[in-house]
């Protein structure tokens, strides 16, 4: 462990590759908590107000989660396939659009992963290879969240 930690500071270079793509694999996952986690808490309150009203319940349907269900397009319904799924780059490669049905895809989620990376990399930069880093990262993915985050 202590020769990873001195190859990092010792190649600044290795350093900020990794800060930005582990920013950008965040920013994907954010992407997902940005859209699912409303719908998540819109469906647990109407769950909570049925029970408080002494409502009967709806049926469960498919569990939908943070990880469950996969992704899909949300025109066409197809799942989107790891490849299709790679931050920034996917999009680009597919021009914006879905790859069945050709319905365009929001210009938000590569921003949210490109400020992610770009933030996560500012972040290493600025404090280098040291624990305050990672809460610094976790702070600045949170607040990045929150900012896009729509109810």
């Amino acid at each position: 462990m202590t020769d990873v930690l001195e190859l990092l500071l010792t190649t600044p270079a290795l350093y900020m590759g990794l800060a930005l793509l582990f920013g950008l694999l965040v920013g994907s996952f954010l992407n997902v908590v940005i859209y699912r986690l409303p719908i998540m808490m819109q469906r647990n309150w109407r769950k909570e107000c049925l029970s408080f009203l002494q409502l009967p319940e709806e049926p469960e349907t498919e569990p939908f989660n943070l990880m469950f269900p996969l992704s899909r397009c949300r025109d066409c319904g197809t799942p989107i396939k790891p490849y299709q799924n790679i931050p920034v780059i996917s999009y680009v490669v597919l021009r914006g659009c879905c790859a069945s049905c050709r319905s365009p895809i929001a210009l938000r989620y590569p921003l949210v992963e490109l400020i992610t990376g770009l933030s996560f990399m500012l972040v290493a930069s600025r404090l280098g290879a040291t624990p305050q880093t990672l809460w610094a990262l976790l702070l600045t993915g949170s607040l990045i969240a929150l900012t896009f985050y729509r109810y």
